[in-house]
């Protein structure tokens, strides 16, 4: 994922979501999802930042929501933790 934040503190928010989706592609096709949960908060980041359509918004709550669901599930706080600061974060903009 540092290679994704790269891409996206350089202004290259499609390289960022393009890298976050591999990371996706790589637990879909190994199984090793320690670290999924992570992957789908960040791509969510990613759609936030460059949210120009509506659409992006709410596939970004999907996947903010399916964060948390994951890392309660592997038993993992912090990640849940971060997501859900995430959807938080994006609820208070959205009232704004």
């Amino acid at each position: 994922m540092i290679v994704a934040r790269a891409h996206l503190l350089a202004g290259d928010v499609a390289g960022a979501r393009r890298v976050a989706e591999e990371s996706l592609a790589f637990v879909a096709e190994t199984g090793e999802r320690t670290y999924e949960p992570e992957f789908h908060r960040v791509l969510a980041e990613y759609l936030l930042a460059d949210s120009s359509r509506p659409a992006d918004r709410t596939e970004a709550i999907a996947r903010l929501e399916r964060a948390i669901a994951l890392a309660e599930e592997h038993g993992c706080l912090l990640f849940a933790l971060r997501s859900a600061t995430g959807l938080c974060r994006e609820a208070v903009v959205a009232r704004a």
